[in-house]
């Protein structure tokens, strides 16, 4: 085929004229994307938490702040959001990978006809690599003769260091090297999160030098914050011995009996003296440790419960966009709804690559990165995860209007829409004087029960109940208000 540019070659040599691709202009940005599991904004110190996160911080300061974005509730669909921009069960990814159902939405790997954003990236000379987690195969494709068809090389990757599998052990992993395993380094030191930023390091250091002026992109996907949990003892010591004060019973809450966390995962029961005694070896090598849930929900403070679950704790997560060039308000904060599947078009319009809409599920919100006051890109995104269910929203234009009722009954989820006072930001943005925000929440079921809830306020006639009462009349009506279906759970947004 000859190319559209390129003069059509004559019977000879002689008559013919040689032509060689145009060499790369450096025009197009390198796109760096890095993907953390298990991660909520109370682990973000630009969120306001108090672990302190120096580089993040950093690229926060120079870029934006996203807090009104979503992922799905497990670790492989939401990869397979991010790297298509469709939704997970479009793409026979609907739970994690490591098992194929037999039915077309969930095979364990994403339908072979579904380009990933490598391919979209390769005709305008991008080179792409893979360093991490994968996680988007069958556990039974994992194997030294393959099949390689669903390994990042074949999906359109140039370049694969990592792992296989959903996750693996921080100080001897399981690793990959394009389509063979090896060893990892021999090192007394030796850690997974530093040797997969070394090995990334190698590759972005040889396409510099032997693909000069040509981009890349580069997915990172550390494993750090999936279990096991294994941080280098430097970085547990930090937190050992918080300041005086800071840690305190709630008003209110009641002393819980000790809980073994060995017997779940190994039928292996242990007493708390037991348990107390491997204390000091957790985040080693002979110490690796689950993520309990208690600690998953403190991790995803101030939205309720945790991955698997379709609540704002397991699908609102932090978002940080840093392109000097594309962003006018450095230190900025958005409030736009997005999610996973918004990244790849998005990604592909800061490139300026031209891509056919019709592809995608997911809208770009690069006109977000100039405009705090852009629109966001859609107003209808479904959520789903074992059952526990979302549904596709309507954009709400009033609150006015009575909601229609609904014969399920299950628990309240909280705004999908950012709400000032659940947490402080450090640079909040502006608001307008007087403006009121309202809350849209939910009833579970099918998601035909959305409820508008106004600014509280004392009631019209009559004294307003004392502080501690109201707080105990609020309980009582939740309660009573959760009790049904347990996991039937609606997650629709304003479109705001």
């Amino acid at each position: 085929m000859t190319p559209a540019d390129a003069t059509p070659p004559g019977r000879t040599a002689a008559e013919s004229t040689p032509w060689w691709p145009a060499p790369p202009t450096g025009a197009s940005p390198s796109i760096l994307t890095v993907i953390l599991d298990d991660t909520g904004w109370s682990d973000f110190g630009c969120f306001g938490s108090e672990i302190r996160t120096p580089t993040i911080d950093a690229l926060a300061e120079g870029g934006l702040r996203y807090t009104n974005f979503h992922v799905t509730p497990m670790c492989s669909p939401t990869r397979a959001c991010l790297l298509t921009g469709r939704n997970n069960h479009k793409l026979g990814m609907r739970f994690i990978a490591d098992t194929d159902t037999g039915f077309p939405n969930s095979r364990g790997r994403i339908d072979p006809g579904v380009p990933l954003l490598p391919s979209h990236l390769r005709p305008s000379g991008y080179g792409s690599y893979q360093v991490g987690k994968w996680h988007l195969a069958p556990g039974h494709e994992v194997t030294p003769a393959g099949p390689f068809d669903n390994w990042p090389l074949h999906r359109g990757f140039d370049r694969f260091y990592g792992f296989m599998g959903g996750a693996t052990d921080q100080y001897a992993p399981e690793l990959y090297e394009d389509n063979h395993q090896v060893q990892p380094p021999r090192s007394p030191d030796y850690h997974l999160s530093a040797d997969l930023a070394d090995r990334a390091i190698d590759y972005l250091r040889d396409h510099r030098t032997y693909r000069p002026g040509s981009p890349f992109f580069l997915n990172l996907a550390l494993g750090a914050t999936h279990a096991p949990f294994q941080a280098p003892r430097a970085y547990i010591e930090r937190y050992l011995h918080p300041p005086a004060g800071r840690l305190r019973r709630l008003p209110g809450t009641r002393r819980r009996p000790a809980v073994d966390v060995n017997a779940p995962y190994n039928g292996i029961p242990q007493t708390i003296a037991q348990e107390l005694a491997r204390l000091n070896r957790l985040g080693g090598p002979q110490g690796p440790a689950h993520y309990p849930e208690g600690w998953a929900a403190v991790g995803n403070t101030p939205f309720r419960l945790y991955k698997q679950y379709t609540d704002l704790g397991g699908v609102r997560v932090p978002l940080v966009v840093h392109w000097p060039r594309g962003i006018t308000d450095p230190g900025g904060i958005r409030e736009q709804f997005a999610h996973a599947i918004d990244i790849a078009p998005t990604l592909l319009d800061a490139a300026a690559i031209p891509y056919d809409e019709g592809q995608f599920d997911g809208r770009t919100i690069a006109g977000t990165f100039a405009d705090a006051a852009a629109p966001a890109p859609r107003n209808t995104q479904h959520f789903e995860m074992l059952g526990h269910r979302g549904h596709p929203a309507r954009r709400l234009e009033s609150c006015d209007d009575p909601p229609p009722r609904h014969p399920l009954r299950g628990r309240r989820l909280a705004s999908v829409r950012h709400q000032p006072g659940l947490l402080r930001m450090p640079r909040p943005g502006r608001r307008r004087a007087g403006a009121r925000r309202r809350a849209v929440r939910t009833l579970g079921g099918t998601g035909r029960g959305t409820r508008c809830l106004p600014p509280r306020r004392p009631p019209a006639q009559g004294p307003a109940l004392p502080r501690h009462r109201a707080g105990a009349a609020q309980r009582r009506a939740g309660r009573a208000g959760s009790r049904g279906r347990p996991h039937a759970g609606s997650l629709p947004y304003d479109g705001q």
